[in-house]
């Protein structure tokens, strides 16, 4: 809690600026705010600026910014949380306050936004415009005041972002989010802030601040949430954006009904989750693998020396579960080597702990040391987030602290003669947001047709989704063509994959084959 750090519970007392907090300068803030029906918000704990920052003093601004936003709060009828931000400087490893979140949410109309509409109501127009000349007042003070406080303020990047819950499609809700934070992006530009200065995200359902299993929950994920962060690091936003963790345990799972795929599912609204599946062993289980000597393209037929030895590399100990014959498979779409596979044994063995973070960390307590992450890809559903952009120019910032191999790489192997390769495999540094879509592409039949470098058969877009655990990440990859398959996951680790499996479902039966891709040289 704020009071904790601050020792005040007063928002205008100084307490922060009578400490004298002196650290890199990096300032952080978060304005939540309900877009619906209900009164009470989690306040997001989100990380602090911590490696390479600049020094600076932020004392004196938190509390200036606090106590003027508590004025706003309760002129408006807003209920007004704080909470500290911290960090953990990359030289010495020690956890230092570096500035302060702010949540207010609107009690009294509980809507800032026309329903189904970027639209600001009139009341939310005049309160996001009194916060917004909030920062441009202490912007213009800081920049009469020292030279290391215009600096800051300089430096200062704001940047709005749009919150839903996980109902409807997920497409929509971050394209709906995206607007509505452009819209409140945009006001903080109209009324003086640089707009080179101001950015916006649709973040749609991928950052929750509450469990969306219960009604409470998914109205409080409902939000505008304003970050803002101040330094001479070049890059911050995007080192802001790689080191967020989404608190997996407030996604709920999906069911499939007979006809239905796993992406077109809405989670049900419900009190309750989904029974999870048992476990199953699943080291490293595909077939042949076979490196490919050019990223996208097939390789040489497998009896080559090259080949045999890249077999030996990621050869694997018999998987547990008995394989059943080739011909167990369906006999429509193409064959990758499917076996027939119950549904209680879908799924890889992961444990859902976050990835650890690098120099630049935002500390958060959003993910548990053991947080529900669905087993199987066909429990889960694409979660669609947009990208940072400049309101200034609407164009998209680039994001490029990456993990190990996974920043537009491509990969590839060898399944019962079919190629099925996955290019621009791209995941943020936190090992919790992939990157770019990939391209899917398959070769088929290329034991009987062999030096065939043409062309693939079969091109695709596949959403994908990344989540964080124990020693790695977990991509992914949904792709719902009845004539190739319907979802695929992938254990990266150490900047290679160490296990995977592709899912076709056919009516109530699954079939599965491992996948365990390699790396394409260039």
């Amino acid at each position: 809690m704020f009071e904790s750090t601050f020792a005040n519970p007063d928002p205008c007392a100084n307490s922060n600026r009578n400490i004298g907090i002196a650290v890199g300068v990096g300032l952080g803030a978060v304005l939540g705010a309900v877009i619906a029906n209900k009164n009470k918000v989690a306040a997001a704990a989100i990380g602090g600026a911590a490696g390479g920052l600049a020094g600076g003093l932020i004392g004196h601004a938190v509390d200036s910014r606090r106590c003027a936003l508590s004025k706003i709060a309760a002129k408006h009828n807003l209920t007004y949380t704080a909470t500290a931000l911290e960090a953990r400087a990359p030289d010495t490893g020690k956890t230092e306050q570096v500035g302060s979140s702010f949540a207010i949410v609107d009690t009294a109309r509980h809507t800032q936004f026309e329903t189904g509409s970027a639209q600001l109501t009139p009341d939310a127009v005049i309160y996001f415009g009194e916060i917004a000349e909030q920062y441009r007042t202490s912007n213009r003070v800081a920049e009469a005041s020292s030279a290391a406080d215009k600096a800051a303020a300089a430096q200062t990047k704001i940047l709005l972002i749009g919150h839903t819950d996980d109902t409807g499609s997920s497409e929509l809700n971050a394209d709906l989010s995206e607007r509505r934070a452009r819209t409140v992006a945009r006001l903080f530009a109209d009324h003086g802030i640089a707009p080179e200065n101001v950015f916006y995200q649709g973040a749609g359902e991928t950052l929750p601040i509450a469990d969306n299993h219960t009604v409470e929950g998914r109205s409080a994920n409902r939000r505008v949430e304003i970050v803002d962060l101040s330094g001479a690091k070049p890059d911050i936003l995007q080192s802001y954006a790689s080191s967020r963790v989404p608190k997996y345990q407030y996604y709920r799972a999906v069911t499939v009904q007979p006809d239905q795929s796993p992406a077109s599912v809405v989670p049900a609204t419900s009190s309750g989750t989904s029974a999870k599946a048992p476990r199953r062993t699943v080291a490293a289980r595909n077939r042949t693998a076979t490196e490919s000597p050019v990223a996208g393209t097939p390789p040489a037929r497998s009896t080559s020396a090259a080949g045999s030895a890249n077999t030996a590399a990621t050869s694997s100990p018999a998987p547990a579960t008995p394989v059943a014959s080739a011909h167990s498979g369906p006999s429509d779409g193409i064959d990758f080597g499917w076996r027939e596979t119950p549904s209680a044994t879908l799924g890889l063995q992961f444990a859902a702990t976050p990835a650890p973070s690098s120099t630049f960390s935002f500390l958060s307590s959003a993910v548990a040391d053991e947080v529900p992450v669905s087993k199987s890809c066909v429990n889960d559903r694409p979660r669609v987030s947009r990208a940072m952009k400049s309101v200034a120019d609407d164009r998209a910032v680039p994001v490029r602290d990456h993990l190990p191999n996974l920043y537009g790489s491509s990969w590839g192997a060898t399944l019962n003669g079919q190629y099925l390769a996955l290019k621009d495999v791209s995941v943020l540094r936190n090992g919790a947001t992939a990157g770019a879509k990939p391209t899917l592409l398959v070769w088929k039949d290329i034991d009987r047709n062999a030096g065939l470098n043409g062309s693939p058969q079969v091109t695709l877009s596949p959403d994908v989704n990344a989540y964080a655990v124990k020693g790695g990440v977990l991509y992914r990859v949904f792709v719902n063509n009845s004539g190739v398959f319907d979802c695929a996951d992938i254990i990266f680790s150490n900047g290679k994959a160490t296990s995977g499996e592709l899912v076709r479902r056919k009516s109530s039966q699954y079939f599965t084959v491992n996948y365990v891709p390699v790396i394409a040289r260039t």
